[in-house]
Order: C-alpha cells, then structure tokens, then sequence
C-alpha cells in the first residue's frame, strides 16, 4: 500500500491565549458565594450573590460592570431565598429560578416581579431557567421525593404560564443545580439525574415529553454543556473531562484534564474548539475543542470561579466567590487565526479510480487546514457492512492524498470505502470486477 501527498500547500495556523480579564465588580458589595451570572449585552450583565449585611442579592450593570444597581428581593413574591439561575432576553425581561420552588420575572428591569410558577406538590426547589426568546423557554425544579418525577416545565407564552411536561418517575434531582442539565434548545436538553442509584444521563429531543438514557454515559457528572445538538463536554466529579461528537451516544476522554471541583464549562459562541472552564482551583482554557486543557496562571491563588457566560463572540464575564468578578473583550483570551493559501477547506472523498476496477485502484482524499488534529481513517466493508480492511488510522496534515489499494484477496463484488476524522464521515461505493 502506497500513499502519495499530491498537492503541497502554504498553510500557518496559529494559537494564541493573551489573558485579558478585566475587574468588574464596580461598587458592588463583598460577597461570599455567587449562584450565576447572565450576560445580556457587550455592557450589561446581571449577577446573583449572597452578600452578608444586605437585603438584596440580584444586581444588573449597564457599563460594563463600572456601576451596579440593586434589583431588589421582590417584595410582592413572599419569602424565597436565592436565586439559584437567572435567564434574560434583554435589560428588563429577566426570570429567576428560586430555591424555594418558584419562578418570578420582571419585565421592567426589577421595579416590579411577579410569581409565575408556583406548586409546592411539584418542587419546592429550581435550579435551572433558559429563556430561548421572550416566549419560550425551559425550566427545571427537583422532585418531592425519589419516588417522584424530577420536574421539567416548559413555556410558550412568555411565562404566563409554565406546564409541567416530564409526568412519569425518572429523575428526581439534579445534583448540582443547573450544573447538571443543559438545553440547547426548547426541544433538545440534557440531563444527568440524582438521588437513585445508579445515576444516569438522559436526552430529549421532543422537548421533554420523552426522554432516551445514553448508556454509553458511565461517569459521575458534575457539568453538562452542549454547542449544539450533537456537540458537548461532560465533566465528571474528579475534573475528568469527556467530549462528544454524536449527541451523547459516546463519549471520548480528554487527553488532559483541569484540575478541582467544576463549576461551568463555556464553548466560544462561534467556535467550539475554544472552551473555557471554571472550578474551585481558578480558570482553564482549550484551544482544542476540550481535549487538552492549559491553566490561566494571571488569576488570583485564592480564586473560586462559579460561573462562565457570553454575551456575544467576544464578550465573556466569568464570577467566582470571595467578590471576584470578571470581565473579557476578547472572548476570554483565547485567538484562534490563521493564514492559509491553497489549502483544502473541508474533508473530502473522491470516487476511486479505476472503477470497476482489478485487482488495484486509487482512492484520493483531502484534509482541511483546522485547528484540531483528528485521527483519519479509511476503512473498506463489504456489501455486508462487515470491514474487509482498515487502509488508515492516523494523523495527517492538511493536503490532498492518494492511497493504492489492492484487492488481490478479496472476491468480486460491491464494496465500501468510508473516510472519517472527528464527525466528518463520507462513504463511497466501488466495484471489484474480476
């Protein structure tokens, strides 16, 4: 077996991490613990923290952290505690999944709240709320008991009213609040259940009316995070970190990991090969999609980071305990660029030639100037789907190839050959005709 590189190119990627994190606590309090943060805008942004010697625990800043107001505990709501999650679609529309079972929103940026969920024979705890546009959204509070269902409550009309979707005994809690679930949106989501034994990972695509458990999930997950509906990380409770391409059907591990207990995974808005993660050992940083992590050193020893959230491609804020707040104007740090001239810029199988063909042909692919090196393979199966011969399994730079293949063993009839690097696949069908 030959292979041939065919086409040389000019090609320079490069990677580069300028840690540019801004303070952006302003003139707010000190704080002990911090629940979460959503970023609405390039400027704004809303926190929930748990400050001692003062009423309020819900802040919002219009200039990018320089100044913050007080949202207020909304009087009219009665005696919930914390806000555990906080989902908004701009400054005044912004919803709160509260701790003692409620959803309360505002639509005029905390002059006024009101209840919008509340059933004590459902939950008496929430932990997650995902507003995906100013009428639909997903929210998820913790079963009575193991005996009942862990509740998940969907809505189409702003939150006016919030139906409890997932009836029947799976669940019940989530062991870390919105840690463990994740939607990507109103009908795909996420979940890792707590509180039986053993604990299981489940996805839905029907927006919570059923619900498949991913088997091939065997890890204690502490953090679920989607890009989109087949790309996620999973990080079990030891910092192990675990990448799928497929939806959850596998799982592949990092080939280093970062260090102390996980609090938020974040992808780069328009590029999941950046990823940033948070824990109680500080900040860490990917430039490879979550396969191998690098430790931001330009953080504070005692730093205890909570919670990761973009406003858009470049603006990130990331809180932690102990009044540390911060904020990023380049996506966090992470630069992923290149300068490419005559490359390929997508994977691609060609039709071998000779074809039919006795007993050798060439079979010709291409590999794209990416920032990640993915394992190639070229396999071939018969009509079967039975593999007959693996021709590759390897790295290889970006370019265009040629690979001889001689059937000389095999008898005549139809056959495929498959190309696959990372969640790329492209099958072709060839004809040895003696």
């Amino acid at each position: 077996m030959k292979i041939i590189f065919i086409t040389s190119f000019l090609f320079v990627f490069t990677v580069i991490y300028q840690a540019q994190w801004h303070d952006a606590s302003g003139n707010l309090p000190e704080w002990s613990i911090a629940w979460s943060i959503e970023a609405v805008d390039y400027n704004s942004a809303i926190i929930s923290i748990n400050a001692s010697g003062i009423d309020e625990s819900i802040f919002l800043t219009e200039n990018a952290g320089q100044n913050w107001r007080s949202l207020g505990w909304p009087q009219t709501v009665g005696t919930f505690k914390t806000a555990i999650d906080i989902s908004a679609v701009d400054k005044n529309n912004i919803w709160l999944a509260v701790d003692n079972g409620t959803i309360v929103h505002t639509s005029d940026g905390g002059e006024n709240w009101e209840v919008q969920f509340e059933d004590p024979s459902l939950t008496v705890f929430m932990n997650y709320i995902e507003m995906f546009d100013s009428q639909n959204g997903i929210a998820m509070g913790d079963g009575m008991t193991t005996a009942d269902p862990a509740v998940f409550l969907k809505t189409t009309n702003g939150g006016s009213t919030w139906i409890s979707i997932n009836n029947y005994a799976f669940g019940p809690y989530s062991g870390d609040t919105w840690r463990r679930l994740d939607f990507v949106n109103t009908e795909v989501g996420y979940f890792y259940e707590s509180g039986i034994n053993p604990q299981a990972m489940y996805r839905t695509t029907d927006g919570c009316e059923s619900w498949t458990k991913l088997t091939s999930y065997t890890n204690n997950c502490s953090i679920l995070k989607f890009y989109d509906e087949q790309r996620g990380i999973s990080v079990n409770i030891n910092g192990g970190v675990f990448n799928t391409f497929d939806g959850g059907e596998s799982w592949d591990p990092a080939e280093t990991n970062p260090t102390g207990w996980g609090n938020d995974v974040e992808f780069l808005p328009d590029n999941p090969d950046g990823v940033l993660f948070t824990s109680s050992a500080g900040l860490f940083y990917s430039i490879s999609g979550g396969r191998d992590w690098i430790k931001d050193e330009t953080f504070p020893e005692d730093f205890y980071g909570r919670d990761i959230d973009f406003a858009q491609t470049n603006s990130c804020w990331l809180i932690g305990d102990k009044g540390y707040l911060f904020r990023s104007t380049n996506a966090g740090g992470i630069i992923l660029s290149a300068e490419e001239e005559n490359f390929p810029t997508e994977y691609r199988l060609f039709q071998n030639y000779p074809n039919p063909f006795n007993p050798s042909t060439k079979i010709k692919f291409t590999v794209p100037a990416v920032n990640i090196s993915f394992t190639v393979t070229l396999r071939v199966c018969n009509i079967l789907g039975e593999e007959v011969a693996m021709l590759l399994n390897e790295n290889f730079s970006p370019g265009e190839y040629e690979i001889d293949f001689s059937a000389d063993n095999l008898p005549s009839g139809i056959y495929f050959y498959q190309l696959s690097a990372g969640e790329f696949k492209q099958t072709k069908k060839m004809i040895l005709l003696r």
